[in-house]
């Protein structure tokens, strides 16, 4: 039998989410969560455990970064809407507090898996890779979040700086932080996404939106420029709005760029290619 215990949270980081309170919650932090489900108390050496977790998947660095603060501020930063000079200067400064995440995500990784082996008894680490919500080499979005804020968006110049200085960046420092700490990076599936971006074909009307289908297989459409990516218009419709400093009500969303169950799909079937439960 297998026993799946689930603790993720929208918006988590390493400091606040993982290893620390989720900003506005009081519960306790996800690595507390897992230490409580599984009995887990310090030990002499090392923690003592009612249950060994086999493979523990862990998503985590975008939200350190503030990768939803670079795609809202390439949005806001329109170079037709302000001068060139005072638009770079905007555009750097996205980039300057992304490029300052990057470089202190080592050390997070680091206290990440410290907490990990003093709190948890874990086989296997699992280190689960971004997909770009761009798309990527010749496929690579030329508009991307224009339904955040109407009349703005984020043009492909922006995109591929985005991609040069934060997507491929991020990329190699979770590659580099798994091979640190002896973590698996699974990373197999982020060639496939890369014609399915935030600007590929719609998988359905946000009205039509099919539904769960667990625990039958989601059907993936034929057409191999179909979005595996919630759109901001699609989101608020079937999550639901939520406020936003970017985005008017109807359509803030805390879903946007997130993938679908097309791409959540797709990542799965990658995991379960690469899990060790030997």
């Amino acid at each position: 039998s297998v026993t799946f215990l689930f603790t993720a949270r929208t918006g988590a980081e390493i400091d606040e989410g993982l290893l620390g309170p989720h900003p506005g919650s009081e519960s306790d932090t996800q690595i507390d969560e897992i230490a409580a489900m599984l009995g887990c108390v310090p030990g002499p050496e090392g923690p003592q455990c009612d249950r060994t977790i086999d493979a523990l998947t862990v998503s985590i660095g975008g939200n350190d970064v503030g990768f939803n603060v670079v795609i809202g501020g390439l949005v806001l930063a329109d170079p037709d809407l302000a001068f060139r000079l005072a638009y770079r200067i905007a555009i750097n400064e996205v980039f300057r507090l992304a490029e300052n995440g990057i470089r202190e995500l080592p050390a997070k990784y680091a206290a990440l898996d410290q907490a990990i082996r003093s709190r948890l008894d874990v086989k296997e680490v699992y280190l689960v890779g971004y997909p770009s919500a761009v798309g990527s080499g010749d496929d690579i979005c030329e508009v991307a979040a224009e339904d955040l804020v109407p009349g703005l968006e984020a043009d492909q110049e922006e995109i591929l700086e985005a991609v040069d200085r934060v997507i491929e960046p991020l990329a190699q420092t979770m590659a580099t932080a798994a091979a640190t700490h002896g973590w698996v990076y699974v990373d197999g599936h982020i060639d496939a996404f890369a014609t399915h971006g935030y600007c590929g074909t719609d998988p359905y009307p946000a009205t039509a939106y099919p539904g769960n289908p667990y625990p039958g297989e989601v059907t993936v459409p034929t057409d191999p420029s179909v979005r595996w990516f919630r759109r901001a218009d699609e989101s608020a419709v079937i999550q639901g709005a939520s406020g936003s400093a970017f985005r008017p009500t109807d359509l803030a969303t805390s879903g946007t760029l997130h993938p679908n169950e097309l791409g959540h799909q797709t990542i799965r079937n990658e995991l379960l290619a690469v899990l060790d439960f030997s």
